[in-house]
C-alpha cells in the first residue's frame, strides 16, 4: 500500500463477505477481478470448511451428527482450494481479511480460528494487537480498524476493548483530518 496520507487513497476497494466456494463464488471473483481493485477486503465466512467432514462430505450440523465428539472436524483442504481459487485476484491486489462465525472451527484443546490465523498475514503486532482477531492497518489515506465480530467481549476478554481504546488515542487525528 502507498504511504498513508490524504492524497494516496486506493481508487478501487473491493469489499466482499460470505464468499465460500460455490458457482456463485466464480461469478463474484470474476467481477472483482475484472474491476481491477487496488485493495480487497474479505469480511468473514471465507470457506465454510466447518460444514464439511474431513472426508469432504458436506453436513449442516456437526454437533447434531456427533454430539459427544471432543473434536469438531473441519475439512482443511477447503481452505487450500479457496487460496488457489483466489490466486488470480490476490496476485493483482493486496487482500486483508477479518473473520466471521464460519472461521471459528473449534479444534482440540478448545482452540479456535487456527486455520484462519495460519493462512493469512495480519498486521497485529504492527498495530499493537496481541491477536489476529483484531488489528488495524493504513490503506493509503484511510485506516481500517478490524474487530472480530462474532464473539462477545466476555468471550474474548477485554483485550479488544482495551486495545481499541489505546489505538484510538494513539492515532494522530491531524494525519487524517478528523
Amino acid at each position: 500500500m502507498p504511504v498513508s496520507c490524504p492524497w494516496s487513497y486506493p481508487e478501487r476497494v473491493a469489499v466482499v463477505g460470505d464468499l465460500s466456494l460455490t458457482y456463485n463464488t466464480t461469478t463474484t471473483i470474476g467481477h472483482l477481478t475484472s474491476n481491477d481493485p487496488d485493495l480487497v477486503l474479505l469480511i468473514g465466512d471465507v470457506t465454510y470448511a466447518k460444514l464439511y467432514l474431513t472426508n469432504g462430505t458436506g453436513f449442516d450440523c456437526y454437533s447434531c451428527l456427533f454430539p459427544h465428539s471432543p473434536i469438531h472436524e473441519t475439512y482443511q483442504p477447503r481452505w487450500d482450494y479457496r487460496g488457489r481459487f483466489m490466486d488470480n485476484l490476490i496476485s493483482k491486489a493486496p487482500i486483508m481479511v477479518i473473520e466471521g462465525n464460519r472461521e471459528i472451527e473449534e479444534q482440540v484443546e478448545n482452540k479456535t480460528f487456527v486455520a484462519y490465523s495460519s493462512r493469512f498475514a495480519f498486521p497485529s503486532e504492527e498495530s499493537g494487537s496481541s491477536s489476529t482477531l483484531y488489528y488495524s492497518f493504513n490503506a493509503g489515506g484511510f485506516i481500517l480498524l478490524c474487530l472480530e465480530p462474532t464473539l462477545t467481549l466476555q468471550d474474548r476478554g477485554n483485550n479488544t476493548s482495551g486495545w481499541s481504546k489505546i489505538w484510538l488515542m494513539w492515532t494522530d487525528p491531524q494525519l487524517h483530518g478528523w
